[in-house]
């Protein structure tokens, strides 16, 4: 409820300065399907990584290799048409994306990989997710100048209750209930 909250402000905010934009719904959902996607990936690299017992390096190089197989020729025919700025500094930009894209997939792997009783790795790297996106926004406030006003802190604040109750919610049931965490691929063999 929090996370459609926070959308729903951010949606109202930026249709009140742009009222005629017809790329509201379309983008809206974009961002509905790419949940489904990343939730869904998260499972399956959760899956994956336990069932095969595949280490977090291995599992890196994999997905590497795949990503770049998939992507080669998209990026190849943008780059040509849509030529990025090329200097210091964004090489600089670049050279810090690539690395950040690369621990944040090294770690992602590496919670996905681990056993945890306490709070299983698909919640807790839901919550880090989301938490992840209000450090991205306050960051985009700060250096990069976007607008921000009382409906931005609103959806961020709602962002952050989101994440919160999604750990608070399991761990609740977990310590309360007493409830067994059980595994993805226990789920599918069990079948």
């Amino acid at each position: 409820m929090f996370l459609i909250s926070s959308h729903a402000l951010i949606i109202s905010n930026y249709l009140s300065n742009n009222p005629n934009d017809p790329n509201v719904s379309r983008n809206t959902i974009i961002i509905i399907v790419s949940c489904f996607i990343n939730a869904s990936y998260n499972n399956i690299i959760e899956y994956s990584v336990k069932k095969y017992r595949i280490p977090n390096i291995d599992f890196q190089i994999i997905f590497q290799i795949t990503y770049f197989a998939l992507i080669i020729i998209a990026s190849i025919y943008y780059t040509i048409h849509n030529l990025p700025p090329i200097d210091g500094q964004t090489i600089f930009l670049y050279f810090l994306i690539a690395l950040g894209l690369q621990m944040y997939m090294f770690n992602k792997i590496y919670i996905l990989n681990n056993r945890n009783d306490y709070i299983p790795a698909n919640i807790l790297l839901s919550s880090l997710d989301l938490l992840r996106r209000i450090i991205q926004l306050i960051f985009s406030f700060l250096f990069f100048n976007e607008p921000f006003d009382g409906s931005i802190i609103l959806s961020l604040i709602c962002l952050g209750i989101s994440s919160l109750l999604l750990l608070y919610e399991y761990l609740k049931d977990h310590f309360m209930k007493k409830i067994e965490h059980v595994e993805l691929v226990e789920i599918i063999e069990s079948k």
